[in-house]
């Protein structure tokens, strides 16, 4: 069953927001506005005409709106991803750690960029914002159901045929954008979870490298210490080994000069003794005492110069000697410079040691800072892409979502609603005027009325609507002017009471001054080619009416 609800042509202004007025007091409203003086009477149509709309619900909370008279397509540009099932395949096995992910990404992002354009068209939509404005004004229409004025390009059918694809395509639109969330939840709960590992994996290993470098300085630095401890020792052992050469080498020159001692001591002393002994025992044997003084001297002349050979051969023991010192010295030069060579071998090769271990832990932080610059990279370009391709669809969506609302921002809807939106056609020297709703001045109405919108937007695009469809489609333009005809206030039976009926209410809303009541029905009265102060029916262009003779101008 269809709901209808009509959005009254006029509204004004209560303590509690606005409110609709009745017909009969929108019949005035638009009477005057059309009327700017009091002038001799002009061959004019004022006529009320409902605009349809379509209100169909697509789910429990949320409708769409569609034009009743306009069929003109809303077309949608779609792109839908090639390779959706692919991509979730390789985000959910391939990236299965930090070391796997750059060669995974470069893998997803063609995937990514390979999509297929999809267009949609749904005839009637509209965007609902421009009734929205303006939902809480709708009332419960009253009186007939049958067919409205204008005829109705899309039916009930249609348009429930409408809501029903466009729910689909609103469906599948959701659908796709929130399977690439999903992806982009999966891929970027496993970037963090891998970026994580591997920052700790860096952090883990350079404290690791820290302590094995603090501890391999301090070993080196303790073996070294021994090594130069060491080398204290042997220097010093050597120092004493050479002083012990030395002496041994002196001892032995020593003992080589005792032979000149002997040669003194044993041989010419003891010589020199006995004879001396034997000369002093001649006594007055003075020729004894020669004898044994010339056996000295024969003896010493013999003698004597066997002590020079000696003397010579110590000169040249000597010299030995002395070549000999300097040998030994050289030697153990020699020894302290190979112990030094020894010593500064080992300990430039312990310091060889932190060399390569830093060399090594240099290369093992390169390769994990390179790992994580890949990374970073893959996972800045992939974040990139997935969320450019998220937005892309996002914004796709919301080209549609926009012209679904939620159904309680119009109060009363029913699954399948006709909207009416009423608007006054004013048909003066074949001049169309659309009057669309509009706001009661507070300080009420008088002729030459000047309203505010009930909403900007829903004016101009009911006044552009119709204005399009009245260039573009002759038998839209012939209904206006049927309608014009059909509908014109100046031509309805019993007008004239309903016009009276809203003076009447507008005066007691304090909307029309008491002595301007007269002056519009008066008015009405002229216009629809009646006596205003007996209804009888005169002629154009009169003066004073033919049945009361009262004056008409």
């Amino acid at each position: 069953m269809v709901r209808r609800l009509r959005l009254p042509f006029a509204l004004k202004t209560t303590d509690s927001g606005l409110e609709p007025v009745s017909e009969s007091e929108s019949s005035v409203v638009a009477l005057a506005r059309t009327e700017p003086s009091i002038e001799e009477k002009m061959s004019y149509a004022l006529a009320r005409v409902p605009i349809p709309f379509w209100c169909v619900q697509i789910s429990e909370h949320e409708a769409i709106i569609l034009s009743a008279i306009r069929d003109e397509p809303t077309v949608f540009e779609f792109t839908n991803d090639k390779e959706l099932g692919t991509i979730k395949r390789v985000v959910g096995s391939e990236m299965d750690s930090w070391q796997t992910i750059p060669n995974a990404v470069d893998r997803i992002l063609p995937l990514l960029g390979s999509i297929e354009k999809e267009v949609k068209y749904l005839k009637g939509l509209i965007d609902p914002a421009v009734i929205l404005s303006v939902g809480n004004h709708f009332v419960q229409q009253e009186g007939q159901t049958s067919g409205g004025i204008l005829n109705e390009i899309i039916d009930s059918h249609v348009a429930l045929d409408a809501s029903e694809e466009f729910q689909q395509i609103l469906d599948s639109r959701r659908a796709r954008l929130q399977s690439l969330r999903e992806i982009q939840q999966l891929a970027e709960k496993t970037l963090e979870s891998e970026t994580k590992k591997l920052n700790n994996l860096i952090q883990k290993e350079k404290e690791r490298t820290e302590e094995r470098t603090r501890n391999l300085r301090d070993i080196v630095d303790m073996e070294i210490s021994m090594l130069k401890e060491k080398q204290s020792d042997q220097l010093q052992e050597l120092e004493q080994e050479e002083t012990m050469d030395l002496r041994a080498l002196t001892a032995d020159f020593a003992r080589s000069t005792n032979e000149l001692e002997t040669f003194f001591s044993q041989n010419i002393l003891e010589t020199i003794r006995d004879r001396r002994s034997k000369i002093a025992r001649s006594k007055e044997d003075v020729e004894s005492a020669t004898s044994h003084f010339e056996e000295l001297s024969n003896y010493l002349e013999e003698n004597v110069p066997k002590y020079e050979e000696t003397v010579s051969k110590l000169n040249t023991e000597a010299k030995e000697v002395l070549v000999r010192e300097k040998e030994i010295r050289e030697s153990y030069e020699d020894k302290r410079k190979k112990l030094e060579e020894e010593i500064n071998m080992q300990i430039r090769n312990h310091q060889h040691r932190i060399v390569e271990f830093e060399l090594e832990r240099d290369q093992t932080e390169n390769e994990l800072l390179e790992a994580k610059s890949r990374l970073d990279q893959a996972s800045e370009n992939l974040r990139g892409k997935i969320e450019g391709r998220v937005q892309q669809l996002k914004e796709e969506l919301q080209s549609l979502e926009k012209f679904a609302f939620k159904s309680v921002n119009i109060p009363g809807l029913a699954p399948l609603t006709k909207l009416n939106v009423e608007v006054f056609l004013h048909n003066q020297d074949d001049h169309l005027e659309v009057m669309t709703p509009c706001i009661i001045p507070k300080e009420g109405i008088g002729f030459g009325l000047e309203c505010e919108h009930a909403d900007h937007h829903l004016s101009t695009f009911l006044t552009e609507m119709i204005t399009e469809r009245i260039d573009s489609s002759m038998s839209f333009a012939n209904e206006i002017n049927q309608a014009c005809i059909s509908q014109n206030l100046f031509m309805i039976d019993k007008m004239n009471q309903s016009i009276k009926e809203g003076t009447d209410q507008l005066h007691q809303s304090g909307l029309l001054e008491s002595h301007k009541k007269s002056a519009f029905t008066k008015r009405f009265s002229l216009r629809a080619g009646k006596c205003p102060y007996c209804g009888a029916e005169i002629a154009e262009s009169v003066r004073f009416c033919g049945e009361c003779g009262k004056p008409l101008q």
